[in-house]
């Protein structure tokens, strides 16, 4: 992570994506964090993030060490809502999926009394949640989303190794067990993971996250 020491540049992001107009509440100090990919992005609970250009990745670990992909994002985000609306640490993981990610924020400690006072930042932090809650979903119309994230799933879990437990899979992506036969479907004719089974499949070469 590096910090961009330039008030133009911050400047620019905050008049291109009008973030002034979230805050009842004046003066705030932001900086302008830059992350290459693969890079993990500073925690929600140190500070409150917008995603001004690149992209990100939010995943988590399994119980049995597994990398679940959550959901994945291109351009304007926020990050640090989830950590000014409940006590709680957030235990997902968030990292630059491209090189260049732009971060533009302030120090979560430092502002959030002030913060939870502004009714307009806090009408933001609804929306918020709210737009984050539908996308990340699970739903028959994100066919498209799941079959990425199944895809980044088997890329990070199983380059060398048989894919199986359909049933603990369907689970962990909280998916019907027919779902998820219809996206593995998919995946074999688009020649990204084979079967050797009945049950069993693998994939088809070593990805990269170009493919998702």
């Amino acid at each position: 992570m590096e910090i961009i020491n330039s008030r133009n540049r911050i400047r620019y992001y905050l008049e291109q994506h009008a973030i002034s107009s979230y805050f009842n509440t004046e003066n705030i100090e932001f900086k302008l964090l830059k992350y290459q990919k693969g890079e993990i992005i500073t925690p929600p609970h140190d500070y409150f993030l917008f995603v001004v250009e690149g992209g990100i990745r939010v995943y988590s670990l399994l119980n049995d060490g597994l990398i679940y992909l959550i959901n994945q994002s291109t351009g304007f985000i926020v990050l640090g809502d989830t950590a000014i609306a409940v006590r709680i640490i957030v235990t997902n993981f968030t990292e630059a999926s491209v090189d260049d990610t732009y971060c533009l924020g302030f120090e979560m400690a430092k502002y959030k009394p002030l913060l939870m006072e502004d009714a307009k930042f806090l009408r933001f932090i609804t929306k918020s949640l709210t737009d984050k809650l539908f996308s990340f979903s699970p739903d028959e119309s994100q066919a498209g989303n799941l079959k990425n994230r199944l895809t980044y799933h088997f890329q990070m879990n199983y380059i060398n190794k048989p894919i199986t437990n359909m049933k603990d899979l369907a689970m962990a992506f909280h998916i019907s067990n027919r779902h998820l036969q219809r996206v593995l479907c998919e995946l074999l004719q688009e020649g990204k993971i084979l079967k050797t089974k009945k049950g069993t499949y693998r994939l088809a070469e070593p990805l990269t996250t170009k493919t998702l």
